[in-house]
């Protein structure tokens, strides 16, 4: 990828690129090297499920599993915050049973769930959670397409200005030798 870099970076592939050639195999490259990105924009990474489901996936996780959830809060200046945090869930428990093993303990209100208790020096304070703040969202993983389709189009737009410039350099005439 690094040989393709540097010919794109010179203005030159299979002969001198025009000026839309180069914009394509920039663009191609980056595909290349970030081919999530181009999912990221049109595919969300997560689906949130409402707060009242906390408990229930934490209980229904596999083993080892990592949930990620949604908290909001007030610091200690009293500044509102809302964070992202995924936590491990350890082997296969009850939910209550599993929390506590990362130092976490919740109270559920209804709709809502509050973090009751943060134990000191555990993951859950490592982490920034603080007793009051009240559980958002359940992030579920979303369906998404695979990386392996940007990958395609980066390697069709590479092969497609290939041909196009192959194709320039038959119809050039030879040069004639001085």
């Amino acid at each position: 990828e690094s040989v393709f870099i540097k010919e794109v970076m010179m203005n030159w592939f299979v002969t001198r690129s025009r000026l839309w050639e180069t914009a394509v195999l920039v663009l191609a490259c980056f595909t290349l090297l970030r081919p999530d990105w181009w999912i990221d924009r049109f595919y969300p990474r997560y689906v949130e499920r409402p707060a009242s489901e906390f408990l229930t996936r934490v209980a229904e996780a596999p083993a080892n599993e990592r949930l990620s959830f949604v908290v909001t809060g007030f610091n200690i200046r009293g500044d509102e915050i809302t964070k992202t945090v995924s936590i491990p869930l350890g082997p296969v428990a009850p939910a209550p049973q599993r929390l506590r093993a990362i130092g976490l303990s919740v109270t559920p209100l209804g709709d809502t769930v509050t973090i009751a208790n943060v134990q000191f020096g555990s993951y859950a304070k490592r982490i920034g959670l603080e007793p009051g703040y009240e559980v958002v969202a359940v992030l579920e993983p979303a369906e998404r397409p695979s990386h392996i389709w940007p990958l395609g189009a980066g390697l069709l737009a590479i092969g497609g200005i290939a041909l196009i410039q192959r194709a320039r350099v038959a119809r050039a005439p030879e040069a004639q030798p001085a």
